[in-house]
């Protein structure tokens, strides 16, 4: 999404951020796995969850268009940033209220 897009510098920065993060994440969770360091890799997989989740979320952004007051290109580029930042955020509030003994 982040290279062929045509809605300009900004939903292609979102969309390779968001690239970017997803890979981080999941590469982490990863390597704490093979670690056998289970309470970080639940949450570098929450994580990782969020950022993918963020196909779910771009949809219902998408089909419902533009909001009032945005054009068809400003809108791809806000809904290229919160399709997956909320997600992240909300995940990082869960893992900050929540505990795991790893046991």
């Amino acid at each position: 999404l982040a290279t062929a897009n045509t809605n300009g510098l900004g939903a292609q920065l979102g969309f390779a951020t968001l690239g970017t993060v997803w890979f981080v994440t999941t590469t982490m969770a990863y390597k704490t796995a093979r670690a056998k360091k289970i309470p970080a890799h639940r949450i570098w997989m929450i994580r990782s969850y969020a950022t993918t989740l963020a196909v779910v979320s771009v949809r219902p952004l998408l089909w419902f268009g533009p909001a009032e007051g945005f054009t068809n290109a400003e809108w791809v580029v806000l809904t290229s940033w919160c399709c997956w930042v909320p997600n992240l955020i909300l995940a990082e509030i869960y893992l900050r209220i929540t505990t795991f003994s790893g046991k």
